[in-house]
């Protein structure tokens, strides 16, 4: 199960293993020794209301470890273009490295990751804390001589998939 549906490598997998065996294997040796001192019975209804109580988080807390929600916060890449002869900002390289990207996370998805969330960074050129304005991030360029912005081709790009959800 961890291997297979959890996708969780085998080393991880025994290690979880070995964990539960460390904790689960005391409860045993209390069991048997209640058992011993005050009955069967109770013992057996107790470990059935205990496994009832805590097989469920359990699972769901193996389940949450072997595949944890993913929001993609940040992803983008800088590139100097800037407008054309026409005032158009061509960018295919980020449209490139954007749709390979969204494309990598969808097989992921499709693979079983739990993916919540996905950022574009940025929709405005910007200040970069250790670039300044060098580089330039954004899905739209933004002069800043005048701060007069212009959406750019891969902006342009975005909000088709945003629309449509298609990378096409």
């Amino acid at each position: 199960f961890l291997g297979q549906t959890l996708k969780i490598d085998p080393v991880t997998a025994n290690l979880l293993i070995a964990g539960a065996l460390l904790i689960g294997t005391p409860f045993f040796v209390l069991f048997g020794w209640l058992s011993d001192r005050i009955g069967r019975k109770s013992i057996v209804m107790a470990g059935c209301l205990l496994a009832a109580l805590t097989y469920f988080p359990i699972f769901k807390g193996l389940t949450h470890y072997g595949n944890p929600a993913i929001e993609i916060t940040e992803n983008g890449c800088s590139y100097l273009d800037s407008p054309d002869a026409d005032g158009r900002i061509p960018d295919q390289r980020r449209i490139d490295f954007t749709r390979g990207y969204l494309s990598a996370v969808g097989r992921a998805m499709k693979d079983g990751a739990d993916v919540r969330a996905y950022h574009h960074w940025s929709l405005l050129d910007n200040f970069e804390w250790a670039e300044g304005f060098a580089q330039r991030f954004g899905l739209v360029y933004v002069d800043f001589r005048d701060q007069r912005r212009i959406i750019k081709d891969s902006g342009h790009w975005y909000g088709r998939l945003a629309a449509t959800g298609s990378l096409t």
